[in-house]
């Protein structure tokens, strides 16, 4: 109704009054309607329907329609900012407004167009000839285009895995852009850092390439925004912490990885389960059993915390106890973790004839768990009262569709079925992502164990 009023004053108007000097506020607030709307089409026939040049509101609000749309309308922010570059608020000739500009750097980034993005700065956000005058202004601290624009321009770069990219316009910010980074900032350049490691490092693991201990690494990249953050008196935030602990965990750091974690606490944060999941996870790629335990001891032992160990916890813990070779630690850890119901690894499924079955499902369980599931399963067998065993056991290992290269799971619980506990195993021939133990053979497994004992 508030649009439909409005549209029926400016239709009533004369031609030299829908210009932003008579009508400009009308216009701003109608295409805000629209844009509250969600209707992008509507504010950009607002917008065009104002005679003569637009000023800054005006721009401003069509522009911010165009960021605030799914998908955003980049294409039409670019080119409404290209043909808009002589408006009334502006600071010089061939300069966007800096809300103005913003908002197009917005519309452009959230769209993964940081290219673009970039592009609309470096020609609308200062101008040569100004530049040096723009230098000298007292409030040169107010900056040509919002920290918020550039901030999500770093989170593009991130999403597109060019942590070079987010890093240097960190670094160009304050001399190039006039802006003094936040914690945001530095947070957003942590994350593109993050998940450039973790990229590499499953690179690395699928080309069985070694890494250079003299190139560089994005973990280092990390840290070194970690201390730039204390240096600039900007205090990191739990998520800067937890994705630089996560960097660290990719590379297997661990002793940086317990040290980010103690820094944390001396200034007075909290690590969250992410952190110490990630602090775990890197005791257990470098093989510092020791520490791993300790950390996942230290959760535990927090009894007024809510921060529980989970089944990520749990898992990375059994594979670092499963290297050092602490076969019955691991077990321990593994049967408490189950009675603290964090890990529950029976289900029913459907049978091949139709028939709800109780299965075992390890397929998200890692080989080490996953063994002493199966081990611990079997060895239960042989405590209770002598019984037949009815019905084949089943246990879904998955097709390794999420395993890096060949699957790991299948291969393993065969193995450890026949080769070391000694039973019949096979894979089900109507679904290869489950592998059968016939009754019989593990009742022949049962009475073997108790004639030896």
């Amino acid at each position: 109704k508030k649009a439909a009023l409005l549209e029926g004053v400016l239709s009533r108007m004369t031609s030299s009054a829908k210009s932003v000097e008579v009508g400009g506020p009308l216009f701003e607030a109608l295409i805000k309607l629209h844009g509250e709307e969600g209707s992008f089409k509507a504010a950009k026939m607002a917008f065009d329907s104002i005679i003569g040049p637009c000023d800054e509101p005006c721009l401003s609000a069509v522009l911010r329609v165009c960021s605030l749309t799914t998908p955003t309308h980049w294409k039409e922010a670019v080119l409404l900012t290209h043909s808009s570059d002589v408006v009334w608020g502006a600071r010089g000739p061939g300069m966007i407004p800096t809300r103005a500009l913003s908002y197009a750097v917005i519309a452009c980034a959230k769209s993964d167009q940081w290219k673009e993005a970039l592009n609309l700065i470096d020609l609308y956000g200062i101008d040569l000839k100004y530049r040096r005058a723009a230098a000298n202004l007292e409030s040169r601290q107010r900056g040509l285009v919002s920290i918020m624009a550039i901030n999500s321009v770093i989170r593009a770069c991130s999403r597109d895995l060019r942590p070079d990219v987010a890093v240097q316009i960190l670094n160009d910010m304050q001399t190039k852009y006039n802006i003094s980074p936040n914690e945001t900032t530095y947070r957003l350049a942590i994350i593109a850092c993050n998940h450039a490691e973790h990229r590499e490092r499953r690179q690395r693991r699928n080309t069985s390439d070694a890494s250079n201990p003299l190139e560089f690494q994005w973990w280092e990249c990390s840290l070194s925004l970690l201390r730039r953050m204390r240096e600039d008196e900007i205090r990191p935030s739990v998520q800067a912490y937890s994705s630089a602990v996560s960097s660290l965990e990719a590379a297997g750091q661990w002793q940086r990885a317990i040290g980010v974690l103690q820094s944390m606490r001396e200034d007075g944060e909290i690590p969250n389960l992410y952190c110490l999941n990630a602090a775990i996870a890197a005791c257990e790629k470098g093989g510092a059993w020791v520490e791993a335990l300790e950390l996942y001891e230290s959760i535990r032992s927090q009894r007024k915390s809510t921060i529980r160990t989970n089944f990520i916890t749990v898992n990375s813990l059994l594979i670092a106890l499963e290297k050092a070779g602490q076969v019955e630690l691991a077990e321990s850890i593994y049967q408490e973790a189950m009675r603290d119901k964090i890990i529950s690894p029976w289900v029913r499924r459907y049978d091949n004839d139709g028939t709800l079955r109780r299965m075992m499902d390890l397929h998200k369980f890692s080989a080490p768990m996953a063994k002493i599931a199966v081990r611990g399963y079997l060895e239960s067998l042989l405590t209770r009262k002598k019984k037949v065993i009815r019905g084949d056991t089943i246990f879904i290992v998955g097709k390794g569709k999420g395993s890096e290269g060949k699957p790991v799971l299948l291969p393993t619980i065969l193995e450890l079925l026949r080769e070391e506990i000694g039973v019949d195993a096979r894979v089900d021939k109507n679904n290869v992502g489950r592998i059968r133990v016939s009754g019989a053979s593990v009742h022949e497994f049962i009475e073997s164990k108790r004639w030896k004992e």
